[in-house]
């Protein structure tokens, strides 16, 4: 925060006063222990589902606000770390026509099974100051498999600006997903 970016760029600050270091956007946690923490590890084995948190932000200076600090064409796509007995991974690729393409992830351990993680279809909801309570249900095309998906932080249209519209910071938005723990 100290800091920022005088260009567009993704999730480069590491001092955020609320979710840190903003380089760790792909945090994961076992559905319906809503008082877990999201992390890097999670242990869920065959069964289970897995609530995935992807946070996205703008990390340009506020005072740049306007076109050449928005971020333009911005989506999502899983990064799939196979399957295997005791852990599997699962990423997340930012990528942009104008800001250099991050990646992040977590892993799922099961000592007893192989296992590999699939998305379950209509559970990515976009959080943002401009998405109604509840989020707003976006496509699922960047969460299937080979799929790539736009998303923004007022749709899922490939936009994230900086600075303000009407009192609501256009350059933060985060996305919840699910993913189900299967045999392998």
């Amino acid at each position: 925060m100290q800091s920022p970016a005088p260009y567009a760029t993704l999730n480069s600050i590491t001092d955020n006063p609320v979710y840190g270091d903003e380089r760790n956007f792909v945090r994961a946690r076992i559905t319906g222990e809503s008082s877990a923490i999201f992390d890097d590890d999670v242990d869920a084995c065959p069964g289970q589902a897995v609530d995935v948190l992807l946070l996205f932000e703008n990390a340009a200076a506020d005072n740049l606000a306007g076109s050449a600090a928005t971020i333009h064409g911005l989506s999502e796509r899983l990064i799939s770390g196979g399957e295997g007995t005791g852990q599997v991974g699962l990423g997340v690729m930012l990528s942009a026509k104008n800001a250099i393409s991050v990646w992040d992830g977590f892993r799922v351990h099961c000592s007893s099974s192989q296992i590999q993680l699939t998305y379950v279809p209509g559970t990515a909801k976009l959080f943002s100051w401009f998405t109604p309570e509840g989020g707003l249900t976006i496509p699922d095309d960047g969460f299937e498999a080979g799929g790539v998906g736009l998303i923004g932080s007022k749709s899922a249209d490939g936009e994230l600006g900086v600075g303000y519209d009407g009192g609501k910071y256009l350059g933060q938005a985060y996305i919840l997903f699910k993913v189900l723990v299967t045999d392998k």
